[in-house]
């Protein structure tokens, strides 16, 4: 069963390392006699889908497959999304450039991001761009607007896009960063708090040591110091170090 845990991403990941194209089935596939024999030997590696009529279709059910994997298995969302809402981007300025020409969009739409396309296709349509993320909403809000009256060029369309994908790749970027930190301090007092469980004076001084800028309760942290070691556990396990914390506390206690 998928879970959100880095431990569970890498075992799955090494588990599909075995479906890489190495550099030896790489060279098997140049010494192929023709395109068919091509395409029957990445069909062999597992590579794309078998349905597929083209190397094209290959490549994408690829990059689809292997899309909905890292959402399925990363253990922090922001830090994939930041590299996925590129495409996302792609499909906005697809439907912002087909309502302008009057064009279907939905052969140029890819399902490589975050979003739904065929549902960001609707709601673009009506006028709606509140499923993309806060810089790229705005902007297609703006180009919305600018289309209803006329008075926009398809050029315009990449320009404002393009600067607000990446300023939402920033603030994802960010937030990557402000977890880590986060993280460093959840660490730190966790550390700290198991170092003065047995002291007199222990409460007294975690309070002054315990950093600021994490996620775990400080007064709550304190207080587990005077629970018996299972009771230290058990409000440990619910952090995001639990199973971390847990083979700690067993072997402190052997």
């Amino acid at each position: 069963m998928a879970q959100k845990s880095i431990a569970y991403a890498v075992a799955r990941t090494r588990v599909n390392e075995g479906r890489l194209i190495t550099e030896e089935r790489i060279l098997r596939l140049l010494e192929a006699e023709d395109p068919g024999a091509v395409r029957n030997a990445l069909s062999e590696t597992g590579y794309g889908s078998q349905d597929a009529e083209s190397f094209e279709e290959m490549i994408q059910s690829e990059l689809l497959r292997t899309s909905r994997y890292i959402q399925e298995v990363t253990p922090n969302q922001a830090a994939t999304d930041a590299f996925l809402i590129k495409h996302d981007c792609h499909n906005a300025k697809v439907i912002l450039k087909s309502m302008m020409l009057g064009r279907d969009p939905q052969a140029s739409l890819v399902a490589l991001g975050t979003l739904d396309p065929e549902l960001l296709y609707k709601r673009m349509s009506e006028g709606d761009a509140g499923m993309l993320p806060n810089h790229m909403q705005r902007a297609a809000r703006e180009l919305l607007a600018a289309i209803e009256t006329g008075n926009l060029a398809p050029s315009a369309v990449d320009f404002s896009m393009d600067r607000a994908c990446f300023a939402d790749m920033e603030a994802l970027a960010k937030a990557i960063v402000v977890e880590a930190v986060a993280a460093q301090a959840d660490l730190y007092n966790l550390l700290m708090a198991l170092r003065v469980r047995n002291n007199p004076d222990g409460a007294e001084i975690l309070r002054r040591a315990l950093l600021p800028g994490g996620n775990l309760d400080h007064d709550r942290l304190i207080g587990s110091l005077k629970e018996p070691d299972d009771g230290v556990g058990r409000y440990l396990w619910v952090s995001r170090f639990g199973a971390l914390i847990q083979e700690g506390m067993e072997e402190y206690a052997k």
